[in-house]
């Protein structure tokens, strides 16, 4: 698409997979979006992570044509968490139907090469970079944690930094995982998931105190495996890596404000600004609901602009329209998103005590947990 700064209506500062699922959803709506992406930014290995996405994230991404096929997704039917001191917690649907699957756990190389396509097949979509000058109604920052922007625009930034990093890999099994995610807690707040995909392979998320982590990093493949198998119990047989090995640091963060009015979007327009996904949050990756929350903030964003917009096929709001628009937004998604970020933080300092008493204590109640059929479901509701 070609076309002047100025017809823009909506500026998307970060070509990721929430900001082109949100560019995508606002072609929809007729709307003439600049989608922006940082070309600083340096090229790395294979991504080799896997998405575990919810019912909403499928219905968001079907609307824009851009859930993947084949292979590249695998349902869950049960979900297997473990605690330090034999704590049990199963969620399961005995039904193992298509479309009553848990969630579905997603090839993130695929759902990349997906979100791009369809991108690059809409015309209301302009993609350009960080340094094309452009004029906008409305800026969406939704660069990632890391986010020039957010620094730009002065937004407070709250982290916690936890003692701990993520170890990403793929790995072929011994035995079969029968479409289940399972999860082991440590009694050091340590997490290891290993998530089905396609025949035999699982992908491996294993959050571990952070000298650990960088040790496993360039561990040899039989070491690596060999205390991987080991931590999981060898609840899948013998393990061999199938890909590299990554590593990334874990937080915590919450921004303030998520919405505002800046003279740094641009001397024209509105200068109106919100942010969407990472760039408003990030949280410890044990319930695996990162993409699902950004997924989220683009679908209700989206909604958000649409009313504004309502039958005019122009979308020109009032600054008081949109602001008033975008701060309801915002309370909405950080409603939404708190009770998932409290769970994650406070299982983390639960088991991150070294106490017999708390692990007793942690243990019985996911035992507890796991005979409570009622709360299992509503639990399950609340993650999709």
């Amino acid at each position: 698409m070609t076309t002047s700064a100025s017809s823009f209506d909506i500026a998307i500062h970060g070509a990721g997979f929430v900001g082109r699922t949100l560019a995508l959803l606002l072609a929809l709506q007729d709307l003439r979006v600049a989608l922006i992406a940082d070309e600083t930014k340096s090229a790395v290995a294979k991504d080799i992570r896997a998405f575990s996405l919810n019912p909403a994230s499928k219905d968001v991404l079907e609307r824009v044509h851009a859930w993947p096929l084949g292979e590249a997704v695998t349902p869950v039917y049960c979900m297997e968490v473990f605690g330090d001191a034999g704590g049990e917690l199963v969620f399961d649907d005995a039904g193992h139907a298509p479309d009553a699957a848990l969630n579905w756990i997603v090839d993130v190389p695929a759902l990349e090469a997906v979100l791009k396509e369809q991108v690059s097949r809409e015309p209301r979509v302009a993609c350009l970079t960080e340094g094309d000058a452009l004029e906008a109604k409305l800026h969406v920052v939704c660069e990632g944690r890391t986010s020039r922007m957010v620094n730009k625009l002065g937004i407070t930034m709250d982290t916690i930094r936890y003692p701990q990093h993520a170890v990403a890999a793929r790995l072929i099994c011994e035995l079969p995982h029968d479409n289940a995610a399972r999860q082991w807690f440590t009694e050091r707040g340590e997490v290891l998931a290993l998530l089905p995909m396609q025949g035999r392979e699982v992908a491996l998320v294993w959050s571990l105190e952070s000298e650990r982590a960088k040790e496993m990093l360039i561990a040899s493949d039989t070491d690596f495996t060999t205390l991987l198998e080991a931590s999981c119990h060898k609840a899948l047989g013998a393990m061999t890596l199938a890909s590299h090995r990554a590593l990334w640091p874990l937080m915590l963060t919450r921004m303030k404000p998520w919405t505002g009015g800046s003279a740094s979007m641009g001397e024209q327009g509105h200068g109106v600004w919100v942010l969407a996904g990472d760039a408003a949050h990030a949280m410890h990756p044990l319930a695996g609901q990162g993409l699902n929350a950004g997924l989220g903030d683009a679908a209700l964003l989206a909604q958000t602009l649409k009313d504004v917009q309502g039958d005019s096929p122009l979308f020109h709001p009032t600054q008081t329209q949109l602001t008033r628009a975008l701060r309801s937004y915002a309370r909405a998604r950080q409603a939404a998103i708190a009770p998932m970020v409290g769970v994650t933080d406070g299982l983390h300092l639960l088991f991150a005590r070294d106490s017999n008493v708390f692990a007793r204590a942690r243990n019985l109640g996911m035992s507890w947990l796991n005979r409570a059929s009622s709360i299992k479901k509503f639990l399950i509701k609340q993650a999709q």
